[in-house]
């Protein structure tokens, strides 16, 4: 998990005062975390960073470093295994619907993921990180840079695109959900995964201080906000799945101590001390 970075001064912010999903301007603060502020929309529920760094080259100096993808957290033998864990049950799920051809993944890092797709596939991918696309390239994927909805991919179309733990790093998910429909082939498809997810247990006890929402992200969804986006897009709902239960990330154990996280959390509410306090 990623320590909470202090920004410099000259870093830029923009209030945002309507919602990227339902365009309501019925939106109230909701909580804080990581030293963001965040606000919920009242119509649709969705929750967003708000102020929120307004330049994403900002975001690319001071946040998506190299230590945000070689941090030593990741690196951990547990955590590997899990990310391989998390890999295989993802790629089956995906099989299920399309076993080759064109690939975007869009916030693509350090390429991880598409490096371990098998043969049949033409890898390509995006991200605002410098460091990333560099290593992205040594293994052979094609790279794109910049935030995926201001790309231009001249006609190229893709049989899957995926979202892998990218969509809520965006600044406008429904342009991103959008644009991804006009870049799909007939009968492609999109995919989004490792998504944050308020609308689970530890979002329901802990808001904002989950351990899925970190610093640089703009946006925490649930279920039915992502639905929502697919369904506004004309986007076919095939299913969703909650494949990380086992993988590594979490599993059966975790649930003993939620108690006790939980009446912690309570604690520091109560004491002021929340919004310094780790994420859950």
């Amino acid at each position: 998990m990623l320590k909470t970075i202090e920004l410099p001064l000259d870093v830029k912010y923009e209030q945002i005062d309507g919602c990227d999903l339902c365009n309501s301007k019925r939106i109230k603060e909701w909580d804080k975390s990581r030293s963001n502020t965040l606000y919920r929309c009242n119509d649709c529920s969705l929750v967003f960073t708000n102020p929120r760094i307004s330049d994403v080259h900002q975001k690319d100096k001071y946040l998506y470093t190299k230590n945000y993808f070689t941090r030593s957290s990741r690196m951990k033998s547990k955590m590997l295994n899990a990310r391989k864990a998390s890999y295989e049950s993802e790629l089956s799920v995906l099989g299920q619907y399309v076993s080759g051809g064109e690939i975007l993944d869009v916030g693509c890092g350090t390429g991880n993921f598409l490096d371990v797709l098998g043969t049949g596939w033409q890898k390509s991918g995006c991200d605002v990180s410098s460091y990333a696309l560099l290593e992205a390239k040594q293994k052979g994927i094609k790279t794109y840079k910049g935030q995926f909805e201001d790309l231009e991919f001249s006609d190229q179309r893709f049989d899957a695109i995926y979202f892998r733990a990218s969509l809520h790093h965006s600044y406008r998910p429904a342009l991103c959900i959008k644009k991804a429909y006009e870049l799909l082939n007939d009968n492609g498809i999109i995919a989004i995964c490792m998504s944050n997810n308020i609308e689970g247990i530890s979002g329901k006890l802990f808001k904002s201080k989950v351990k899925s929402y970190e610093q640089p992200h703009n946006f925490i969804f649930g279920l039915s906000t992502l639905k929502k986006y697919l369904r506004d897009n004309d986007f076919k709902y095939l299913n969703h799945y909650f494949p990380y239960w086992g993988s590594g990330y979490n599993s059966l154990f975790d649930f003993p101590n939620l108690l006790y996280l939980y009446f912690k959390y309570l604690l520091l509410k109560i004491t002021k001390s929340a919004n310094k306090a780790k994420n859950y």
